[in-house]
């Protein structure tokens, strides 16, 4: 039974059935999720947490609430209840059914999810490379060649390679930094003679006191302040000018300089990052908006990553997680999994963990020989079977074989299961269903510490990585049916089974 509430300012609340957890809000809230073992409080207005988010929540029993006007909301779950509040109106279902018809129900109801086919095969179908670990200030032509040819040394499959920050010659100047990068068609050249399409970063901010700006600023593209002054804001960079996306001659110009970046040198898209709303003026119903017109921009291009994005539901983006630490906790390894599990459910079906062993940029400074190894293969068995699979961080001579036999093996599985993964996002774009689902996809009620450390990949792969240090074997919950390992061995569900974790070994399942 759906009902409609409207009014300007608005409050849902409803009473929590027996076992109910809810998932909504902002993905990076996913280590918390489902919410409902404690008590929590979130205001999406105050920001997004670095990652994306959504204007809804849903439950494992398929009742859900969204807002009809895609403004930030308040959330908060505790024992008895859960509630929305927010400008607009909202969109209610209170009638039980499960997490799948849920969420089906919810694109029906929202008309949000029209099927459209995923972003570019390759973007799954092989391992992503990132410059932004491995090279970081050391970003150059000569580093950037160095680090693929490695890669190919190494027998690791060619994929897509994401050159990060440092490329360009200012914020707002997009080509080539020419001392940095003296030939850059002759490296592109390189690159893709060694089987890489090739991906450059880009944020919509520019540079003050530049020639760019002071261009920009005179054609009225760069978003002003209450005085009508470009509005300088902070971000990780620094202090810069943003563009006011909401207008078509920003986005123009946005599209004739990727379109020259594209035709000048062959570069297969771009890395859209820098979209959070609380740099855009703050995270207001406006700041919001520029952060789903610049998604809006990047899903033009099929090759194309965006960490933050705003109720871009069901739009044929990639979606990466926030930048995580080198770490086992919550801001870590741990993660990985639930966030997963929430970008899927809140529409960003096409997710990429963060880059394996943590793209947080600092966990890796000044600390090269004192990574954990463990971890590190920990981290790439978690990741080798997301819908994506993205490195930076590779093995040196500091670190024990094992991990870049560990970073090999998983990055051919992903390549192996590629067209496998694909299949599966084609399907869950045709049906409107994440491609990474938590085991209450397969029913209402399952072990709670299945939760985030176990994941189902489509209808037909279960994969349960082993996330706790030290460990060397976990309990695997198999859903209804009959499951095979990569071994043959048969498992039947439902019910547990104890699997060998040692490093180096991968726990997944096909259903057979």
């Amino acid at each position: 039974m759906r009902r409609d509430i409207a009014a300007s300012m608005e409050e849902v609340r409803l009473e929590r059935l027996d076992h109910e957890v809810w998932w909504g809000g902002a993905v990076a809230d996913g280590a918390g999720m489902p919410f409902g073992t404690a008590p929590v409080y979130r205001d999406l207005g105050a920001g997004l947490g670095g990652g994306q988010a959504s204007p809804l929540m849903i439950s494992n029993f398929g009742r859900w609430i969204v807002s009809t006007t895609g403004a930030p909301f308040a959330l908060s779950v505790d024992a008895t209840q859960v509630m929305c509040r927010g400008e607009g109106s909202f969109l209610v279902e209170t009638a039980p059914s499960d997490l799948g018809s849920g969420l089906k129900a919810l694109n029906r109801a929202t008309g949000e999810c029209v099927p459209t086919p995923p972003p570019a095969p390759k973007m799954f179908t092989d391992p992503q490379y990132n410059t932004w670990i491995a090279l970081n200030a050391a970003t150059s032509q000569t580093g950037v060649v160095g680090y693929a040819e490695s890669l190919i040394e190494q027998r690791f499959p060619p994929g897509v390679l994401i050159i990060d920050d440092g490329w360009q010659e200012d914020f707002g100047r997009w080509d080539f930094h020419p001392r940095r990068f003296p030939d850059p068609v002759a490296m592109l050249s390189r690159l893709k003679a060694l089987g890489f399409a090739v991906m450059l970063w880009v944020v919509p901010y520019v540079s003050p006191d530049s020639a760019a700006y002071r261009d920009l600023n005179r054609q009225g593209l760069l978003f002003q302040d209450a005085n009508g002054d470009p509005l300088i804001g902070y971000w990780w960079n620094g202090r810069s000018a943003v563009f006011d996306l909401t207008r078509p001659e920003a986005l123009g110009w946005w599209r004739e300089t990727l379109a020259g970046l594209e035709e000048r040198y062959g570069v297969a898209g771009f890395k859209f990052d820098g979209g959070d709303p609380e740099f855009f003026g703050g995270a207001c119903a406006d700041a919001v908006q520029r952060s789903l017109l610049w998604a809006r921009l990047g899903e033009e291009f099929p090759f194309n990553e965006f960490r933050v994005a705003w109720n871009n539901r069901w739009r044929p983006i990639v979606a990466r997680l926030r930048d995580k630490a080198h770490s086992w906790g919550q801001d870590g390894l741990a993660a990985l999994i639930p966030e997963g599990i929430a970008a899927g459910i809140l529409g960003f079906p096409y997710v990429c963990p963060d880059m394996v062993g943590g793209g947080e940029i600092g966990s890796f400074l000044n600390r090269a020989g004192a990574l954990d190894e463990e971890l590190l293969v920990r981290f790439v068995e978690c990741s080798a079977l997301f819908p994506a699979l993205q490195f930076s961080f590779m093995p040196s001579a500091k670190q024990a074989a094992t991990v870049l036999t560990a970073f090999r093996e998983m990055a051919s599985l992903h390549h192996t299961l590629g067209p496998v993964l694909y299949a599966a996002m084609e399907r869950a774009a045709e049906a409107g269903e994440p491609v990474l689902r938590p085991m209450a996809y397969a029913g209402d009620l399952v072990p709670a510490e299945t939760m985030g450390s176990q994941f189902l990949l489509g209808e037909d792969l279960l994969v349960a990585p082993q996330i706790r240090p030290g460990a060397h074997d976990k309990r695997v919950w198999f859903p209804p049916g009959r499951w095979l390992d990569d071994g043959g061995r048969v498992f039947h569900g439902p019910d547990f089974a104890w699997r060998p974790s040692p490093p180096g070994h991968l726990n997944w399942f096909t259903r057979g």
